[in-house]
């Protein structure tokens, strides 16, 4: 993957071929031996001050030039855009991350600048914040300058700045950047108080990676990271509760893409989410978005499950064998979702619509010997580049309707 054949643009950055344009940022991601040789896949995603997203997901090995030290050039594709976030991932053959590798740079108009990312062992585990990348194990600054010398180390640079300090007027779906709820209102359910099990995401490393323990956060074909509003990668209203939300990315993929949080516990769940309202990033690929999986959930999408699942932009709660329609999908906002097993029946809340349906006396059985929920995307099946931001999950033994109290 040296992204060195064919161009594909986004709105406002593109990973181009090697004939580019003289003003671009040639990104080179190298690794050490143990994680060259444990690798499968590289994921690079690449944002512009806008928001813009352009993403891409490759085997190692699928041609000659899918090998280490693999390559990334980004050119800017408008005059205004002078700045970008690119965030790396390696997978190993069975959907775990190796690391992630973060730099936020700018472009020097008609220069060529390197910028290098190195996947290390000691940095495998080691979970960053948003501005953050990981080195020698530890967190540091991902805002860098990139250099003239592509073996020379980029030294401390200018950071990519939020969502409010932009002028880039309206989002994909004419949304506000002012960080205001779309809907004129204060959430419709108060945040999660009392002897809730709840993710927050407050915390800026609250979630490790499997199989580092419950909660834990996996993403086989994706990635699941936790932002702040007011960032690029955050939607353009101000998460529910608190600063701090989840955002479940999943790159395209042939047989299945995932990406999302699993926590213990139920049998009610609950959770704010915020699907896009337009654009390459919306959920094409029926995709549970919340679920309560008998047995473990942190790998098998074939497990046992309920689960509030989005299929062709309509919003369904299933069974292993039973499906009853909830509605269109809401979109470009945050709403209130919530699923639940009791007595038999599954029963699931969005936005003030309810849905029932039966559940097998061997499903209600196998969910009452231990479940655990997940919050994000999960396709058994084929998929494109698709998000889903997340905010408070709370899971109870008791119900979690999504109304005020």
């Amino acid at each position: 993957m040296r992204f060195c054949t064919g161009t594909v643009t986004a709105a406002a950055l593109v990973l181009a071929a090697c004939s580019t344009p003289p003003t671009q940022v040639v990104v080179q991601l190298v690794a050490d031996p143990a994680i060259e040789a444990e690798s499968a896949r590289v994921a690079v995603e690449v944002v512009s001050p806008g928001g813009e997203l352009t993403r891409r997901i490759a085997e190692r090995g699928e041609t000659p030039d899918h090998e280490w030290p693999f390559r990334v050039v980004i050119v800017p594709a408008r005059a205004d855009s002078d700045r970008f976030l690119v965030t790396a991932e390696v997978f190993d053959a069975g959907g775990a991350s190796l690391g992630v590798q973060r730099a936020h740079a700018q472009f020097f108009r008609g220069q060529t600048r390197y910028v290098r990312l190195r996947f290390t062992d000691s940095c495998r585990d080691v979970r960053c914040q948003e501005r953050q990348t990981c080195a020698d194990g530890a967190c540091a600054s991902a805002c860098v300058e990139p250099t003239r010398d592509p073996e020379t180390a980029p030294s401390m640079g200018p950071c990519l700045q939020t969502r409010p300090l932009m002028d880039a007027g309206a989002s994909d779906g004419g949304l506000p950047l002012d960080g205001a709820i779309p809907d004129g209102g204060p959430p419709a359910v108060p945040c999660p108080e009392g002897d809730l099990s709840t993710l927050d995401f407050e915390a800026p490393l609250s979630l490790p990676r499997c199989p580092g323990g419950i909660p834990c956060e996996t993403s086989p074909t994706g990635r699941v990271e936790r932002v702040e509003s007011g960032s690029a990668l955050a939607p353009p209203a101000a998460s529910p509760c608190g600063v701090a939300l989840l955002r479940a990315s999943v790159f395209s993929s042939a047989s299945r893409n995932a990406g999302y949080v699993v926590s213990e516990g139920g049998p009610h769940l609950r959770a704010w989410l915020w699907l896009p309202s337009a654009g390459a990033e919306q959920i094409e690929a029926k995709s549970d978005l919340l679920a309560i999986v008998a047995g473990d959930a942190t790998r098998d999408l074939d497990a046992p499950r309920v689960a509030l699942q989005i299929d062709a932009g309509r919003l369904q709660v299933v069974s292993e064998a039973a499906s009853a329609d909830v509605g269109e999908a809401p979109a470009g906002r945050w709403v209130c979702a919530s699923l639940s097993v009791t007595e038999g029946e599954a029963r699931v809340h969005v936005d003030g619509v309810e849905a029932t349906l039966p559940v097998s006396a061997s499903l209600a059985a196998a969910l009452g010997e231990g479940s655990h929920t997940r919050v994000g995307i999960a396709s058994a099946g084929a998929g494109e580049n698709a998000l889903v931001w997340i905010d408070q999950v709370a899971v109870s033994g008791g119900a979690l309707p999504c109304a005020v109290p």
